[in-house]
């Protein structure tokens, strides 16, 4: 997707998905700015994007502080004439290694380290960067969140996911407050992604639609769209309503998973109906008939209230 001469910020971007993210940008034609809490991976970043023809500047340094991201980030943009788009990326731990335990366990001092780069990393980030983008009237922050932060699993990661969950909201609310500026704040939420070990995924990954992992390539192109003029309409109140489409009575067969799937009790959750009706015609072989298609089921009605 064509986009202007613009400068983006992509933090945790030394590696993985952030690196992917960064490079896709880049070659798009953006400035990238690579930050990362390790100076040495932010460099290397950095030089393998300018090597290949694209603009990148390594930016180490801790978001998760204050006093420390709120003055980088003043200086970033004093340096290049401001940040117009932000990519939120840095997550799981932070520097630290991540493990997964339940919340009756944990020590308090370990919610910190999920917290910090999932919940204050964005606040700070954020906060530095939206003044500028309201006065130049254009700016995109995109927060990369996680479906620990929609839905409860059982997979010991509360904490994280309470992070994860308060970021995404907050994206709800500022995407509110700096809409009539020409800013748009919005969530991609992520599923299983490659970089989790396989014994890990393996059983899961027969329950997804495409039977494969997400890639950093699926999150840039995902932060292309979002990031581009494109996408000035976007917003997660606008574009995100929540249907319940039923599954299908061979639905478990169909997908390859185990009995845990009963059609009765199971839905499958999607962002938007068109989408969802779209993915049930293609996925389970309904026709396009409105007879062959899922009933959604109807609000309750009022007592008194007249249904349209």
């Amino acid at each position: 997707m064509s986009q202007k001469q613009r400068t983006a910020l992509i933090t945790g971007a030394g590696q993985n998905m952030g690196l992917g993210v960064a490079r896709h940008l880049a070659a798009k034609g953006i400035q990238v700015i690579i930050n990362d809490i390790d100076a040495a991976r932010a460099a290397a970043a950095a030089a393998e994007i300018i090597s290949a023809g694209g603009k990148a500047l390594a930016a180490p340094f801790d978001i998760t502080k204050t006093d420390i991201a709120l003055p980088a980030i003043a200086a970033l943009e004093a340096e290049v004439g401001g940040i117009d788009i932000l990519v939120n990326n840095a997550g799981n731990a932070g520097h630290k290694a991540t493990h997964q335990i339940a919340f009756k366990d944990m020590p308090p001092e370990e919610w910190d380290m999920y917290i910090g780069v999932n919940l204050y990393g964005v606040l700070n980030c954020t906060k530095a960067v939206l003044n500028g983008m309201c006065e130049r009237g254009w700016g995109r922050v995109i927060t990369i969140s996680s479906e620990a932060g929609r839905a409860g699993l059982d997979i010991n990661v509360s904490v994280y996911g309470a992070a994860k969950a308060g970021a995404a909201h907050l994206m709800r609310h500022v995407a509110r407050e700096v809409g009539p500026y020409g800013v748009t704040a919005n969530v991609i939420s992520l599923g299983l992604m490659d970089n989790v070990p396989e014994e890990f995924t393996s059983r899961i990954v027969k329950t997804i639609p495409m039977r494969r992992l997400g890639s950093g390539e699926d999150v840039a192109a995902a932060v292309d769209y979002l990031s581009s003029d494109a996408a000035s309409w976007g917003s997660p109140d606008r574009r995100c309503r929540s249907t319940a489409v039923p599954m299908p009575s061979d639905a478990s067969e169909r997908l390859g998973s185990s009995a845990q799937l009963s059609p009765q009790q199971v839905c499958f959750v999607v962002e938007d109906v068109s989408a969802a009706v779209a993915f049930c015609e293609e996925r389970f072989g309904w026709g396009r008939s409105t007879s062959s298609r899922p009933r959604l089921p109807r609000r309750p009605t009022r007592p008194g209230a007249v249904r349209s």
